[in-house]
């Protein structure tokens, strides 16, 4: 004890002088802190009063009940696969935010709807990918998670898309390297018809023009979502298309970034549009 106390001494008068085994020690300990402080704020965020019904305008149109809700917020709460995953992402990005409400609606529409197949574009780090997948996990299911990822430069040395999933969550996942221009088609005519469709990827018009209007010729019916929904009208004209509602999480505004969103697919009302010819990312 004695010891500890003297290198607490020597690190308050010459703080550069502090080894650097007590400086990982506190840096962890501070890291743990944080994600719990945010994990329970994150949590708060989406309980809700059942005397008040659901506030969050995420489920405005759809058959949730707030005890169910509040169930999904426990059990993201208590997850011990998400707290790793957030503790391994925590080494290379910055913990200063809580998960992000798309990470709880999709989440909970996969444990409410229960989906079997599964399919992403844009992992990254593998945030969005995670929860869809401790979902998957937490219905029992045979469900499986088609992943379609272009490797971003910024991804942490050595690291691949999808880097933060813990081990004990990959079994039910398939991770295809290139751009969706590429690879989306062939894989949706390769597996059954999806049950839920998530975009992820680069966030320009043509690109989830492009997305969206592949996945939904291919769903026979079943939910297609995507983050950054508002960046452009490709999202407002989909759910005009199959006659959906359209459900976000928070105001939709043309140009704004961080709206996730998502449509019910029941048949096309609509042929589907001319795609564009040529477009690139």
């Amino acid at each position: 004890m004695s010891r500890k106390l003297s290198l607490i001494k020597k690190g308050i008068q010459k703080p550069h002088r502090i080894p650097s085994f007590v400086l990982t020690s506190i840096l962890k300990a501070k890291q743990k802190y944080e994600f719990q402080q945010n994990k329970n704020l994150f949590v708060d965020d989406f309980r809700v009063d059942s005397a008040s019904g659901l506030k969050n305008p995420l489920f405005r149109h759809s058959d949730f009940k707030s005890n169910e809700i509040n169930r999904y917020a426990e059990e993201i709460h208590q997850s011990e696969l998400l707290s790793q995953a957030h503790q391994t992402r925590a080494k290379h990005r910055s913990l200063k935010a809580s998960p992000p409400s798309r990470c709880f609606g999709l989440y909970s529409l996969v444990r409410h709807y229960s989906p079997d197949v599964l399919v992403e574009t844009g992992v990254f780090d593998g945030l969005s990918t995670v929860y869809l997948l401790e979902a998957l996990r937490q219905n029992d299911s045979v469900g499986h998670l088609y992943s379609i990822d272009d490797p971003a430069p910024n991804l942490p040395p050595n690291k691949d898309p999808g880097w933060i999933i813990p081990s004990e969550l990959r079994n039910n996942w398939d991770l295809i390297l290139g751009k969706s221009q590429d690879e989306l088609e062939p894989l949706l005519n390769r597996i059954d018809s999806p049950d839920l469709f998530y975009h992820d990827s680069w966030h320009t018009y043509p690109v989830m023009n492009y997305e969206f209007q592949t996945a939904a010729e291919n769903m026979c019916d079943g939910i297609i979502s995507g983050h950054d929904v508002n960046r452009n009208h490709a999202f407002l004209e989909l759910c005009s298309r199959v006659n959906s509602s359209v459900n976000v999480d928070e105001p939709f505004r043309i140009g704004r970034m961080g709206v996730f969103g998502y449509a019910f697919i029941g048949g096309l009302t609509e042929d589907i549009p001319q795609r564009y010819p040529g477009w690139q990312y």
